[in-house]
């Protein structure tokens, strides 16, 4: 579930984010960098996960989460749609390995 854009940059990264998913061979990695578990439950998750968005800095460029709340939090930084899929690319390939199997 998405939050609601309010701003041109969190619009762009949500559409991006979208083609993202469309295109990308990383979405089990997605899952464990957004929920901690590395295969879907077999009972389902419990509760939607939530895409929402940094803040416009600078400092914000890569994708952080919350697993425990199952909230993916996407940059808005970004003015080109390869670099956002490169910092996606670099999170969810390596940071996804930081989260144990629950």
């Amino acid at each position: 579930m998405f939050g609601d854009p309010t701003s041109f940059s969190e619009t762009q990264s949500k559409e991006w984010f979208v083609k993202y998913l469309l295109e990308t061979s990383y979405l089990q990695e997605i899952l464990k960098f957004t929920t901690g578990y590395s295969t879907m439950p077999f009972q389902g998750l419990k509760g939607d996960i939530s895409v929402r968005y940094l803040a416009d800095d600078e400092n914000y460029i890569m994708p952080t989460s919350s697993a425990c709340l199952k909230i993916l939090y996407l940059p808005t930084v970004h003015t080109k749609q390869n670099k956002f899929f490169e910092m996606l690319d670099i999170a969810f390939k390596f940071e996804s390995e930081g989260f144990a199997n629950p």
